[in-house]
């Protein structure tokens, strides 16, 4: 976009935007830019009245082409589409919230959850490209999120636990206060502290802290799938007796609980990676028995 100096005009390309404002020329340009694609992708109707809408099977298609060159793990993607598959015929423009509901009917509400957090994205980049006008995924929040365990409990998950491996990665995650894909993805052990890499970026965790010693981990590396930590995860829950409401991020919020009953809400957003100070605030009001 420019502007030209003899009638203060704004144009894009040689289409004049026909405003002298810059806010309202910037608002004419995303217009053209998202016409142009969508002439370009055949979503026009043309003079004969026939129009293409693709299907979510060939949205989802080129997304994921389009992910694996910005994501670590694209490939979680293919779990989500996979298990909507009830949609891959419907036109895009034509599914509605029902349709999603319906499609994931035999999910756990923590999974559901998962899924349309991943699903707001997708659809929001369809937006973006002019197919639909809004977004026809509902926000879902899930409260055993906030559940913790108790020590006795903890014991008895542990010794329902017959793969060694799984169990350090269960106890590191109890130890430390890591969130999920902090544990699984690739760990930096350094001198005196660590570097985790999660969705919030990396951030730093020293071996020591007011509850535990994390240096018998040092050097552990666990290759494991986001999906595979949930199905072992639940597997032992139900082994142990434990209540299912339990999920794998209830070791984190576990460790937030006691840390903050110990050294206080400003050392706990420390420690837990937290930039938002209301987002420790969470772990105040919960109790250990």
């Amino acid at each position: 976009m420019w502007r030209h100096n003899q009638n203060g005009f704004y144009y894009f390309g040689k289409i004049s935007l026909g405003t002298r404002n810059k806010a309202e020329a910037r608002l004419r340009e995303k217009e053209i830019k998202r016409l142009c694609w969508a002439k370009r992708h055949g979503l026009l109707i043309h003079k004969n009245g026939n129009t293409h809408v693709p299907t979510f099977r060939e949205l989802t298609d080129e997304y994921y082409h389009y992910k694996q060159q910005t994501r670590r793990r694209p490939e979680d993607l293919l779990t989500v589409f996979k298990a909507g598959k009830e949609l891959n015929p419907k036109p895009i423009n034509k599914i509605t919230r029902s349709d999603i509901d319906l499609a994931y009917r035999n999910k756990s509400e923590s999974a559901r959850a998962s899924y349309y957090q991943e699903l707001r994205v997708f659809f929001n980049w369809i937006i973006e490209r002019g197919y639909i006008s809004s977004n026809p995924v509902p926000r879902l929040k899930v409260q055993n999120r906030t559940l913790i365990i108790s020590s006795r409990e903890y014991e008895r998950l542990k010794e329902s636990i017959t793969d060694p491996d799984f169990l350090s990665l269960v106890e590191f995650a109890y130890e430390s206060g890591c969130r999920q894909s902090e544990c699984i993805n690739p760990i930096i052990w350094e001198e005196n502290r660590i570097i985790v890499n999660g969705k919030t970026g990396a951030r730093s965790i020293p071996y020591l802290n007011p509850l535990h010693d994390l240096s018998r981990f040092k050097g552990r590396q666990w290759q494991y799938h986001r999906s595979t930590v949930a199905h072992y995860f639940k597997r032992y829950i139900r082994q142990a007796g434990l209540s299912e409401d339990y999920c794998f991020e209830t070791l984190r919020h576990t460790f937030g609980t006691r840390l903050a009953d110990l050294v206080g809400i400003y050392k706990t957003a420390l420690y837990m990676g937290h930039k938002n100070i209301k987002t420790t605030q969470k772990y105040l009001h919960l109790k250990l028995f």
